[in-house]
């Protein structure tokens, strides 16, 4: 469909996908953020989805954002 997905793991439980979808844009066009959530008690599971509109986006967020700070945690 166009759209380049990548799996982020080691997000900090207070984040919400708004937090996630800004520290991400910063590689181009975000065009979906997902964070798993617990289907019990609704917290979250730490990793999720960010997908954006173009490969090279994609490709920025692979090469800067591994290992980049979000909310004091390693992504």
């Amino acid at each position: 469909n166009g759209e380049f997905a990548l799996y982020v793991s080691n997000i900090a439980w207070e984040a919400g996908w708004q937090d996630l979808k800004d520290h991400f844009k910063q590689f181009g066009r975000v065009v979906f953020v997902d964070i798993a959530r617990d289907a019990q008690t609704g917290k979250s599971m730490g990793r999720g989805i960010v997908r954006f509109d173009d490969a090279d986006s994609a490709a920025r967020a692979v090469q800067f954002g591994n290992g980049s700070i979000f909310m004091g945690r390693d992504l």
